[in-house]
Formats: C-alpha cells, sequence, structure tokens
C-alpha cells in the first residue's frame, strides 16, 4: 500500500524511506521505555497508516530455552 502510494506520486525509494524514518523514528523512542526484551514487533502498511504505537502493534513472543 505504502508503495503503492510512492508509485502513484511517482515517488521512489527515497520518499518510502522518509515515511519509514519517521515512523520508526516515534518507535525507537518509546520502545525503551517498554518491557519488551525479547519481543518482535511487526511493523506493516496498517501500522505505519494508522500511526500505531508500540503497545497497539503485534506482538510474538522469543520461546524461551531450557
Amino acid at each position: 500500500l505504502l508503495t503503492e502510494r510512492a508509485m502513484k506520486r511517482e515517488t521512489g525509494a527515497r520518499a518510502l524511506r522518509a515515511v519509514l524514518d519517521e515512523y520508526m523514528l516515534d518507535i525507537m523512542y518509546e520502545l525503551p521505555e517498554s518491557d519488551a526484551a525479547g519481543t518482535s514487533f511487526l511493523i506493516n502498511a496498517a501500522a505505519i497508516e494508522n500511526r500505531l504505537g508500540v503497545a497497539d502493534l503485534q506482538q510474538r513472543r522469543a520461546k524461551e530455552s531450557a
């Protein structure tokens, strides 16, 4: 979806990267304050378009080994 929008506006990788950088900047400051050790977060187009914060992202905890 993001790439479709970038293509419709005849922008390219730089515009897409700017969108991702802006979104990740917010996440970068939220993540250290959360208790997220060993957790992976899914960041997709819907997360970026809806400006979801760390708490609202889909999460997957890493399995603990014995």
